[in-house]
């Protein structure tokens, strides 16, 4: 099971950095993640995504899957959350961080950023570790989105072999330039989960549930995957071109969807699949 946090597992809001989830979604996220392989892969830093979702259970791919970290509990690893509701200390092990460079070129992509929105009323900046968010959601006028892209492209264009320029909902993006987005880090994680064989017998199935452009990459190489193994599912009200094959209306649909998928494996009418050693 793959997740995008906003708009997916919470609500979409005008100030992002109170995207909290319910109690309720944390619930079905953890059971869902006690019976499969679960991982969220979301825009933001994995810190910042971790501190919303708080499940050390879970796989991380933050920064559009520019960083990856595995839950190991009790064992050795890089960074400790510290959760207490699994009974003890939950590290996360880091998977794969295609840019390593990034950070260091996104802290003055960052002040650059924070200093060209002062005069563009409504507009804010988000330092995601490996990428930084200008978003425009809170502005009013056309004029001040326009001026928002502006800043980005002249930002981008100042290090282009290193910076590109990418576009979210009422968010336009600088990221690494490298060959990576949330499609390449799920494919990432499906074959770290040494899943080949279930796969080849048809016997597995990875959902991937979004709702912004930048998880059509996610759809697109579920679509690919051979033995129609792979499926997205957007999340919208409205209908729209998609890679999904399905879509919920919110994220209270896909509230529905995890705990009825999570019924089905506890009552046995599918399989449940180890999640304590599937990493290689």
């Amino acid at each position: 099971m793959f997740l995008d946090y906003d708009g997916t597992i919470s609500e979409i809001v005008n100030q992002p950095e109170k995207a909290f989830m319910t109690s309720e979604m944390r619930a079905a996220v953890r059971r869902v993640a006690s019976l499969y392989p679960t991982a969220i892969i979301s825009g933001r830093s994995r810190e910042k995504v971790y501190d919303f979702v708080k499940l050390p259970e879970l796989y991380y791919a933050g920064s559009h899957g520019l960083d990856i970290v595995a839950p190991t509990v009790g064992g050795e690893g890089n960074e400790s959350n510290g959760d207490e509701s699994n009974g003890g200390s939950v590290r996360q092990r880091e998977m794969h961080q295609p840019a390593p460079w990034a950070p260091a070129v996104m802290d003055d992509v960052f002040r650059r950023a924070s200093t060209g929105i002062e005069t563009i009323p409504g507009a804010t900046v988000d330092h995601n570790k490996f990428c930084v968010s200008v978003h425009y959601r809170n502005c009013e006028n056309r004029e001040d989105w326009t001026r928002v892209k502006e800043l980005v492209e002249s930002i981008v264009s100042t290090d282009p072999e290193r910076l590109k320029q990418a576009e979210g909902r009422k968010v336009f993006e600088v990221k690494p330039r490298v060959a990576w987005d949330k499609g390449k880090a799920l494919s990432y994680l499906l074959g770290q989960l040494n899943l080949e064989t279930q796969k080849e017998n048809k016997e597995i199935l990875s959902l991937y549930f979004g709702d912004d452009h930048t998880d059509e990459d996610a759809f697109d190489e579920l679509k690919n995957l051979p033995n129609e193994s792979g499926c997205g599912v957007i999340v919208s009200s409205v209908p729209k071109p998609s890679y999904a094959k399905f879509s919920v209306k919110d994220p209270a649909e896909v509230l529905v969807f995890l705990n009825k998928i999570a019924d089905l494996a506890e009552t046995g009418v599918t399989k449940k699949l180890n999640t304590k050693s599937t990493v290689t």
